[in-house]
């Protein structure tokens, strides 16, 4: 049996995160998959506040209309 490699496999790191550092139109089932846990950032008080572009990429996701009408509230 042959395996095929994916060239998708061995992205450098700067590639693979490049979300985080510029401006992209278009989501991506990262933004989805590291997104969702963000949701709860302040009440389980991740220590996200020193990397200012996680924040920046969070914010702007936390601003659409979607996603604004998908988050349920957290009680208190």
């Amino acid at each position: 049996m042959t395996i095929r490699k994916s060239i998708h496999v061995k992205r450098p790191v700067e590639r693979t995160f490049r979300l985080f550092t510029e401006e992209i139109d278009t989501l991506t089932i990262a933004d989805f998959a590291v997104g969702a846990p963000m949701v709860l950032a302040e009440a389980a008080q991740y220590p996200i506040g020193k990397y200012a572009e996680i924040t920046r990429w969070y914010g702007g996701l936390a601003s659409l209309p979607a996603w604004k009408k998908a988050i349920v509230p957290l009680p208190g």
